[in-house]
């Protein structure tokens, strides 16, 4: 196995399993534990595309934290402010968080000006995805953050 390969495993299963160890932490100290972690294992990377790759990752994760517990819209859109700027890993984790943003629209948050574009470009991307299975799966997805959200009728 390489390097490269053995690092990323281990990134992997060491931050699904600090994810779990703070599951019942609030916002601000599990963000500041995952940024402790990226930049430990940012330090063992040998290039900037690793980094930027284990970056996205740790803040999607973040970015789902705050989606599902009781946050503040500041915080929301800061951490999607910073998700969108790192750029997502996957047209998949992008639908999640669409899907995500829904959810907390649903669950009686105000509405916000960012989250609704958001979704509509996250749609658009799917159907820049081949046909098949997995376009169908992440349109379900989609179409029930748009329900959600007002954007399409239920």
């Amino acid at each position: 196995m390489s390097p490269q390969r053995r690092l990323e495993l281990e990134f992997t299963d060491a931050s699904i399993r600090l994810e779990i160890s703070l599951r019942n932490q609030g916002h601000e100290p599990f963000r500041a534990e995952m940024l402790r972690f990226l930049r430990r294992m940012q330090a063992r990377a040998h290039s900037t595309f690793v980094k930027r790759e284990m970056a996205r990752r740790i803040e999607e994760a973040i970015l789902s934290r705050a989606c599902m517990l009781p946050e503040p819209e500041a915080t929301l859109l800061a951490e999607l402010k910073r998700m969108t700027r790192l750029g997502f890993s996957s047209v998949e984790k992008r639908v999640h968080i669409a899907a995500m943003l829904g959810r907390w629209i649903q669950l009686g948050k105000l509405d916000s000006p960012v989250v609704r574009p958001f979704i509509a470009e996250a749609a658009s991307r799917v159907q820049r995805v081949r046909k098949g299975r997995y376009r169908r799966a992440l349109q379900e997805s989609i179409e029930l953050a748009m329900v959600r959200t007002g954007m399409k009728p239920g």
